[in-house]
């Protein structure tokens, strides 16, 4: 196993021969239970040894390890809207995957996030995987996609309107804090449908509306057929629920979700099983 040795990170909270921190969520309140995961190699005989101690009532964690080379990393445990969600910390100094020399101490803090850049996520800025926030791909199609008769979409709204899908949060973040509607924006090049992704948008629950505007500013509003992983369509309506799903990986996260919408309202439309 190869390390990076570098000076411990965690200045006058270090403790010789110790790995210690502190947790907190995004309101700098103590989470109590997050697990710290400690990896390295032993100096004295090469031994790697792995330690996963939690965090108690406080927010921090101190554990004696012997002496040797040690990557830290923490993941938090939390319920919301029944749905059990495993979140990656955020280390407060930015810097993950380093490691450290535990003779003099490493003292190692990190944040719960539910939204914002991943330390390096700002190599790849395009990238879901490189922000803690959800991933949703955004649709919307014509009726004429739908196998109904009339090209709406092509012919009432021609290439170069604006579509934009607001989120409006139904109640608390995922980590109890008040989020505020988000609107993401696309112009619209294509005659038959459009397609784009808003990344990084703060885990919760979500109402979820659409519209298009043309460039002399008049508008209408999109009908929303479906809202999930699952991409299962129902009925158009002028609103739906996202809530994002975990993971079923390891490592935590959420899935990819897609919204999609159909253009033709307020022409009539027959309920799509």
């Amino acid at each position: 196993m190869m390390f990076l040795l570098t000076a411990c990170p965690g200045g006058g909270g270090a403790r010789p021969g110790q790995v210690t921190g502190l947790v907190t969520d995004g309101a700098g309140k103590p989470l109590a239970g997050a697990e710290i995961s400690i990896y390295g190699d032993t100096l004295a005989d090469g031994e790697e040894v792995s330690f996963f101690p939690k965090t108690g009532a406080d927010g921090t964690y101190a554990l004696a390890v012997p002496e040797g080379i040690y990557q830290v990393s923490a993941t938090y445990d939390l319920t919301y809207e029944a749905k059990r969600y495993r979140f990656t910390l955020h280390p407060t100094d930015n810097v993950a995957g380093e490691s450290y020399p535990s003779g003099e101490g490493i003292d190692r803090d990190f944040v719960l996030k539910v939204s914002g850049l991943r330390p390096g996520g700002e190599r790849n800025p395009s990238a879901g995987f490189s922000y803690y926030g959800g991933e949703v791909e955004l649709k919307i199609s014509d009726v004429y996609d739908e196998s109904f008769q009339t090209n709406h979409f092509a012919t009432e709204f021609p290439q170069g309107f604006t579509a934009e899908v607001t989120f409006t949060p139904e109640g608390p973040l995922a980590d109890g804090s008040t989020g505020a509607p988000v609107t993401s924006s696309y112009e619209v090049i294509s005659k038959f449908r459009a397609a784009w992704t808003k990344i990084d948008l703060p885990i919760g629950k979500y109402r979820v509306t659409g519209r298009i505007t043309r460039p002399d500013g008049t508008s209408r509003d999109l009908q929303v057929i479906a809202a999930s992983h699952l991409l299962i369509n129902h009925a158009p309506q002028a609103s739906d629920t996202l809530l994002f799903e975990p993971s079923t990986g390891v490592t935590g996260g959420t899935r990819e979700m897609e919204v999609r919408f159909i253009y033709g309202a307020p022409y009539p439309l027959p309920t799509i099983p």
